[in-house]
């Protein structure tokens, strides 16, 4: 994507795609790329810029638009405008980690246009109270979040590890065994089932199979729900060298911040 002089390194199949703090999602790892409508790539990033243009901010911000997140919000007192809200929701649809749920280009724009309509003052008047009404909602309603989060869906639950890791300790706990490691490196290999690399003793690297069902997250910790691997779904992992770690039944994983 960018070529530097003096550097000869070519981007591989399976390395990540542009700087990590704007990147999406879909170009961290991307192993097939038939399997992604790379306009809504372009979609996030053309979000990512124009927040770091209005907030002259070189650096951009990692993940989604988060109205409840203040160093990233965009504040009608910083602007001089009655409402923002076209913006934040072209913001927070257009950064979604999923890109199936993205809009397009031209809806992106039809929000910059609005935008731009109550800048001048040409916005009708029930509209422009309907967007100050959407905004304070959005803001309240980020604001307060829930005692926990749960996330069961595959491409949140990959998303969310690759997040913490490695800046976090995991204790395995069936009720008979424990067992504690520091992750350096998640890889996906089937939907819901992780390979997760992690450091032994002597710095050897070491490799564990996860099939995780769920992750609840509270304001304290995290468990992460490790279902017990079937016979049939052994044979299906292909991998070299791995301990199946949850071949007997593993009850949570507890994270701990270290």
């Amino acid at each position: 994507m960018v070529w530097i002089d003096g550097e000869e390194s070519l981007t591989h199949a399976e390395e990540r795609l542009g700087p990590i703090k704007i990147m999406p999602p879909e170009l961290d790892v991307q192993e097939d790329v038939r399997k992604c409508d790379y306009t809504k790539s372009d979609v996030y990033l053309f979000a990512k810029v124009l927040w770091m243009y209005l907030k002259r901010d070189k650096y951009g911000f990692k993940g989604p638009y988060d109205r409840s997140s203040h160093q990233i919000y965009l504040l009608n007192d910083d602007f001089k405008v009655v409402t923002l809200e076209p913006l934040h929701m072209l913001l927070q649809e257009a950064t979604k980690d999923n890109w199936e749920n993205r809009p397009d280009i031209l809806t992106c724009m039809d929000y910059i246009h609005e935008q731009i309509m109550i800048l001048k003052e040409t916005v009708s008047t029930d509209l422009l109270e309907r967007y100050q009404l959407n905004e304070k909602i959005g803001h309240f309603e980020a604001s307060v979040s829930p005692s926990y989060k749960v996330y069961d869906e595959d491409e949140k639950i990959i998303l969310f590890l690759k997040e913490i890791i490695p800046s976090v300790k995991i204790d395995f706990d069936d009720g008979i065994h424990t067992q504690s490691i520091r992750p350096i490196k998640i890889r996906k290999i089937a939907p819901n089932f992780y390979i997760l690399s992690h450091l032994k003793m002597g710095d050897k690297i070491a490799r564990i199979v996860l099939h995780i069902s769920q992750i609840k997250k509270y304001v304290d910790k995290v468990i992460i729900i490790s279902e017990k691997l079937t016979d049939d779904e052994k044979s299906l992992i292909d991998v070299n060298d791995v301990e199946l770690i949850d071949s007997r039944r593993i009850g949570t994983i507890l994270i701990n911040r270290i």
